[in-house]
């Protein structure tokens, strides 16, 4: 059994949220499943630390990463957790729900500013069925695509990133081969491309999943797709 946050419960009580009528929706989730609870004080630790490591964010003169990188450093540690959570409990949006507007909100809140925000489409950070905008889902997702023997670096290696992961690897089925993603990220951070070459990139990438199952292919095949599709010149 997990925690989670029914649809109905989230929608009707967004506006409270982020207005900051309420600090949060916890404890208005509801256990759900079968069999024992998981171990809820696990996930609770590790999501102290990232609270931790964002007051330390927020109190120093400098960061060394931008604010993309850091949520992708903290996907690290979010995934490295959640990755052994059964498969009922990670394919429930109720329970993304649940951690992005229970303990997770803190993070969330500074992620995707809701004063920065329109109400009417701030749920999908919130939503466990916004894959690549649900704060804490989008996280796991980022680290589980690029994660190779317990190594997230490459979660955060790319400055000024959100359009290259949201865009060219969480909305795309690169995300879900975890080598391929790896490479393209790598890419990336060795000879960085600029908006257009970029999407450019990743639409060469892509049209390799109409004609090839990718899916077969090991680590040196998927550095080598990802080199060879880079365009012959990095101009918009």
């Amino acid at each position: 059994m997990h925690p989670s946050l029914d649809h109905e419960t989230l929608t009707s009580r967004l506006p409270d949220l982020v207005s900051g009528t309420v600090p949060d929706l916890t404890g208005l989730e509801k256990w759900v499943g079968d069999g024992a609870r998981i171990d809820i004080q696990l996930l609770l630790d590790c999501i102290a630390d990232i609270r931790s490591a964002l007051d330390d964010r927020l109190a120093a003169d400098g960061h060394e990463l931008d604010d993309d990188q850091f949520e992708g450093a903290m996907a690290g540690v979010l995934h490295a957790v959640l990755r052994n959570l059964d498969v009922n409990t990670l394919d429930d949006p109720g329970f993304w729900a649940y951690l992005a507007t229970g303990p997770f909100w803190f993070f969330v809140r500074w992620r995707e500013d809701p004063a920065k925000r329109k109400l009417d489409v701030y749920y999908k950070y919130v939503d466990g069925r916004a894959n690549q905008e649900c704060v804490p889902l989008r996280m796991f997702l980022r680290a589980q695509a690029v994660e190779h023997d317990g190594s997230y670096d490459l979660a955060s290696a790319i400055p000024r990133g959100v359009d290259f992961w949201r865009s060219h690897v969480l909305r795309v089925k690169t995300g879900a081969k975890s080598d391929l993603a790896r490479a393209i990220a790598r890419e990336q951070v060795e000879e960085r491309m600029t908006v257009g070459p970029v999407r450019e990139y990743a639409k060469r990438v892509n049209r390799r999943w109409s004609n090839q199952v990718l899916y077969v292919l090991d680590d040196d095949e998927c550095r080598s797709l990802a080199h060879d599709e880079r365009p012959a010149e990095d101009s918009p």
